[in-house]
Formats: structure tokens, C-alpha cells, sequence
């Protein structure tokens, strides 16, 4: 009952994540990504969208296909959703590269849509027209 709930309520908050034995420990990011999910209350736990914006899913050092094959697990796209391509004009920097991914962290969080860098170009999308 509610004595079970609250222990393992308890015992998520204290949630420690061990090194993995066969490979890097798990990143912060990632670590923050799980404990989103991991909600007792299905309306606490972080909806799909917000994971496919979250920092794990769009930071630099991931493979830049995996935020879009991600999306594609959430939803059929739909023949009147909005893509936009803005190519870069210069191939920036991993300096630069980081710079522009948290410019469009902070654009995904304020305008709650998904856009990537992927092949030299910044895409959006823009739910339907």
C-alpha cells in the first residue's frame, strides 16, 4: 500500500548508479534522463516529447542520427509535418558545435519542438503546417 509507495519513493530519490564493468560510466545526462522516467506517478514522469529535447538525446559526442531515430519511435511523421534546413555556412569548431547545440537546447525547451545539427545543417521541426 502507501508504506510501499513511500519506500520506493525513498528509494529512487537515494538512486545510486553503479560503473558499468564493460564499459564508461554512465554520463550525468544520462543519469538525469533515467531518473525522469523512473516516477512512481505515470503524470510526474517526463513526457516523450521533452526526452527527445532532452540534453542526453541532442548533446555533442552522440551520434547525430540517434535524436532521429529516437523521433521516429514516437510517431509516424505526418505527410503535413514542417521540416525546416538551414545549412551552416561553415563547418564549426567542437568549440562552436557545443555553443550552437545549447543555443537549440534552449530554442527545443522555449518553443517545444525538436531540431538537431545533422550533416551540416540545423533542422527543425515544426509539428504540422
Amino acid at each position: 500500500g502507501n508504506h510501499v509507495s513511500e519506500k520506493l519513493r525513498r528509494d529512487l530519490e537515494k538512486l545510486n548508479f553503479q560503473r558499468r564493468a564493460s564499459g564508461d560510466e554512465l554520463s550525468p545526462e544520462a543519469q538525469s534522463l533515467v531518473r525522469a522516467l523512473l516516477m512512481i506517478d505515470p503524470g510526474d514522469r517526463l513526457p516523450l516529447q521533452h526526452c527527445l529535447r532532452h540534453e542526453w538525446v541532442t548533446m555533442l559526442g552522440g551520434d547525430d542520427d540517434n535524436a532521429f531515430n529516437f523521433m521516429k519511435l514516437s510517431t509516424d511523421p505526418s505527410p503535413d509535418a514542417v521540416e525546416v534546413r538551414v545549412p551552416l555556412t561553415v563547418k564549426p569548431n567542437p568549440e562552436q558545435l557545443q555553443l550552437i547545440r545549447c543555443d537549440l537546447q534552449q530554442w527545443m525547451h522555449k518553443f517545444k519542438f525538436f531540431a538537431t545539427i545533422r550533416q551540416g545543417d540545423v533542422i527543425a521541426n515544426l509539428g504540422d503546417a
